[in-house]
């Protein structure tokens, strides 16, 4: 579904790959139709962005009756996936300091993080005091934001080894609807 191999990297401070059209047009907008179709939600946060969380019941109902999302699912939930982006990423910055010192040894498809933030005390429960036998899983959402959202800049989740966003819009960037990455 995402074509992977148009991946490149973006200068920037941190390690960064993005594409443009990496989804075809067509599944774009059928995929957004299906969001936006979408009768349930799980929250919204940030006072205009509704959420579809991954291990609710709404994600599990919205994956089956969502061909696109469905296939989207299947794409990255699988070590395999991990397991090529993982190697997009040694290769093209392989002459940075940004490595990952543990490496993953186990995939687990139907873990997920709930959705709250934790204090170190929580966190290291979660994550356990041995970093040797790391197992990681996906994390995923499906959202869609009102007109006039918009996001202050914030550092996503320590425990997060790749994010993704992917945006099916259209939105010129003179308007917004664009990502900025700070120092």
């Amino acid at each position: 579904m995402i074509a992977i191999k148009k991946l490149k990297k973006i200068k920037s401070n941190f390690p960064i790959l993005g594409a443009e059209k990496a989804i075809l047009q067509e599944t774009c907008k059928d995929f957004v139709n299906e969001i936006r179709n979408s009768k349930v939600f799980d929250d919204m946060i940030m006072a205009g962005r509704s959420r579809i969380n991954k291990g609710s019941k709404n994600f599990k109902s919205f994956i089956n009756n969502s061909k696109h999302a469905k296939r989207l699912y299947k794409q990255f939930n699988s070590f395999s996936f991990y397991k090529k982006i993982e190697n997009i990423f040694k290769r093209k910055f392989k002459h940075t300091a940004w490595v990952s010192v543990y490496q993953p040894y186990k995939f687990q498809k139907e873990i997920f993080t709930p959705k709250k933030k934790y204090n170190s005390c929580e966190l290291k429960k979660t994550l356990g005091n041995s970093h040797n036998k790391t197992v990681v899983h996906l994390d995923m959402n499906f959202s869609v934001a009102k007109g006039g959202y918009r996001l202050k800049p914030h550092r996503d989740d320590i425990t997060r080894y790749y994010n993704f966003l992917i945006y099916l819009n259209n939105i010129p960037k003179s308007n917004g609807g664009c990502l900025t990455i700070y120092k």
